[in-house]
């Protein structure tokens, strides 16, 4: 059987400026530090949405036995005697 190797990613040299905001940034509390992405635009119209467009659920054929008593236990009585017409 044959291991499964993977290859590890060569990551790009981050340059002195973005190393030295990095540290900046590692050193500020969490409440001082922006988050906000100023160039990501804010989606209000939603009427051309279409939920589930991607979604497709996995179906799986499968059988199940049932035993009577549990089938018959959510349905309504009937009386076996039987009147006379």
């Amino acid at each position: 059987m044959k291991k499964a190797t993977t290859k590890m990613a060569v990551q790009p040299a981050v340059s002195p400026e973005i190393e030295a905001q990095l540290r900046a940034a590692a050193a500020l509390p969490d409440h001082q530090i922006d988050t906000t992405d100023p160039d990501a635009g804010e989606v209000t119209d939603w009427s051309g949405a279409v939920r589930g467009r991607f979604y497709r659920p996995i179906k799986k054929h499968e059988t199940l036995r049932i035993d009577d008593a549990a089938t018959q236990a959510g349905k309504p009585q009937r009386s076996r005697k039987r009147t006379a017409p």
